[in-house]
Formats: C-alpha cells, sequence, structure tokens
C-alpha cells in the first residue's frame, strides 16, 4: 500500500504544483544521446557506402548529376573523421550541413524551383531532427521554406534566367529511387535508436520498481516508527509501529498533513520539518506527545530531507525515550 500511495504522490499535492525535475530531465536527455551516438557511428558508416555506391552508379548512367554522389560522399568521410577524434556533434553537423547546402545552391545552376534535388528536403529534416534536435530541424525547415519562394520569386520577376534544360525522366527516376532507399536506412537507424533506449528505460523502471518494493518491505516490517512526509505535508508512507506510538491507524495517518497538525506546530516539529525541507538538511527534535490512548512520551525526531521524483520529501524516525524520562 505505501509503494502505491508513494507513486501517487503528486495525485494529492493539488494545492503544490509539482515543476518537472530537472535532472530526470537531463539523465533522459543523456541516456538517449547515448545510445544515438552509438548508432551515429554505425549509420555514418552505412551512408559512406550508401553515398559511394550513388556516386559510382551516376558517374557510369547520369555523369551530369554525379556531384549529388561526391558531395555525399565527402560528408561522410568528414563525418568519419569527426567520429575518429570523438567529435560528435561535428559529425552530425558535417552530415547535415553540406548536403543542405547542396540543396539550396545547385538549384541556382540548373532548374530553380524544378530542379530534382528539392526532393530531398523532407528526407533531410529528417535527418536533422534526429541529428541535430528539433530546433535544429526547425530551424533548416524555415531555410528550406524561404529559399524555395526565393527561387520561386526570382523566376516570376525574371530576375533569374535558367539556361539549364529541364532535368528529364531519367534525373528524375534516378532522384526518386535512392531518395527512398536513403529515407528507409534512416528511418530504420531513427527507430532501432529510440527502441534501444525504450528497452533501457523499461530495464530501468523495472531496477526502480524493484528497489521501491525492497524499500516498502523495509519500511513496513521496521520496529522503528517512520512517517514519510511529501514536500507539501501530506503523509504518502506510516508504517504499523508508528502507528502502535501514537495509538492510531495507519489510514488515518495517510489521511494527515503536517502543516495541519496543532502539536506539530506547538512542540516545534513543524518548524523543523519546514527547516529540513528549506535546507535540505537533515533536523532533530525532542518532543512530548499524548497519544489518543491518553499515554504521555516522549519522542525523539529525526528528520532526514529524501529526494522523491526530483522533489525533497521528509523521512522521519520516531524513537520513544519516554523510558528514559520518567
Amino acid at each position: 500500500m505505501a509503494q502505491d500511495i508513494l507513486n501517487n504522490t503528486a495525485d494529492k499535492q493539488s494545492d503544490v504544483p509539482s515543476p518537472a525535475p530537472l535532472a530526470a530531465k537531463r539523465t533522459a536527455q543523456e541516456r538517449v544521446a547515448a545510445t544515438s551516438d552509438k548508432f551515429l557511428r554505425r549509420f555514418v558508416a552505412i551512408w559512406i557506402c550508401f553515398a559511394l555506391v550513388l556516386w559510382l552508379f551516376l558517374y557510369a548512367a547520369i555523369p551530369t548529376v554525379q556531384y549529388v554522389g561526391f558531395v555525399m560522399f565527402a560528408a561522410g568521410v568528414s563525418a568519419q573523421l569527426a567520429i575518429r577524434y570523438e567529435c560528435l556533434k561535428l559529425a552530425r553537423y558535417l552530415i547535415v550541413i553540406p548536403v543542405a547546402t547542396a540543396v539550396l545552391m545547385v538549384p541556382l545552376l540548373t532548374n530553380g524551383v524544378r530542379t530534382p534535388i528539392f526532393a530531398n528536403m523532407p528526407l533531410l529534416l529528417l535527418l536533422a531532427g534526429w541529428m541535430l534536435g528539433r530546433r535544429a530541424m526547425a530551424g533548416l525547415a524555415a531555410v528550406f521554406l524561404l529559399g524555395v519562394w526565393a527561387y520561386w520569386l526570382a523566376e516570376a520577376k525574371a530576375w533569374l534566367t535558367l539556361a539549364a534544360p529541364l532535368r528529364g525522366a531519367d534525373v528524375w527516376s534516378m532522384v526518386w529511387f535512392f531518395n527512398t532507399a536513403l529515407s528507409g536506412i534512416v528511418v530504420w537507424f531513427l527507430v532501432k535508436n529510440y527502441e534501444t533506449d525504450f528497452r533501457q528505460q523499461a530495464e530501468l523502471q523495472r531496477q526502480l520498481a524493484a528497489v521501491l518494493k525492497f524499500n516498502e518491505t523495509i519500511l513496513l516490517n521496521s520496529p522503528l516508527p517512520i512517517g514519510v512526509y511529501a514536500y507539501n505535508g501530506q503523509c504518502v508512507a506510516a508504517n504499523d509501529a508508528y502507528a502502535q506510538l501514537v495509538g492510531a491507524t495507519r489510514e488515518k495517518l495517510l489521511a494527515q498533513n503536517f502543516h495541519n497538525i496543532g502539536a506539530w506546530h506547538a512542540s516545534g516539529l513543524h518548524e523543523s520539518c519546514m527547516a529540513a525541507l528549506v535546507h535540505a538538511s537533515p533536523q532533530r527534535r525532542e518532543i512530548r506527545v499524548t497519544s489518543s490512548f491518553g499515554r504521555e512520551v516522549f519522542v525523539e525526531c529525526r528528520i532526514l530531507p529524501a529526494p522523491l521524483n526530483g522533489e525533497n520529501h521528509l523521512l522521519i524516525q520516531f524513537i520513544d525515550l519516554t523510558e528514559h524520562k520518567v
């Protein structure tokens, strides 16, 4: 039961908003980046092979457009060199930027907005999103849109005169064939990357569940009275020893919020709890309380701030000192 309550703590904290835990977010980003780096190495190797095959094919079949294969091959080799020296971020840019630049500049010398190389824009956006992130993808999309609009305007206003003949069916078929093949490779690596990350995340969740179950067992079966309170004061876990000490049921303890317990304010325990939360430092206080059975007990409270889901909770140990005080 304590585990269920711990997992549903956020539902009981409607009066205090819960910000996204930055530490957990950074950990997730680092884990995805590590997975992506592993696949980046494989992808660049496949990219180089693909570009070399494309270059040789174009050189033999359509030499006038072999520059596409050359640019891809050069980008792949440059990225491979960056990977060799562990410059993984640079490798990502070296894959995307040269090809994107070629897509924008080649139409200036060929067929403008009718140039087949424009068909590669969606693929490059997908590649940029995976390699460089959403912001880079959005920026590249804006650049592509601006480029298409600029070429259209230049032709509409007769600022740009295209002397090169329009590409034939052989060029267009080649573009779509290799574009489809490369899209399949990119998507395969992208999906494989996140499948691997998902398996890692699932394993971490399984390990976390096992740890929570182990901690729950220790807490519930501990002979030492223990209560766990969320950062907003709500009790989220309590063991039977705690319930016996104060003469209440665990259900009643779990319904309490220490901000609303008058005895905690009067004894100074509330002040110590707030100090532990604010300063994230352990606190200690001795108090005298009267249980629901009318028994007066002296208790030493050891207040330990404990991070849970990115927020400080309080684990409070209650040590009965009555025998030593009487």
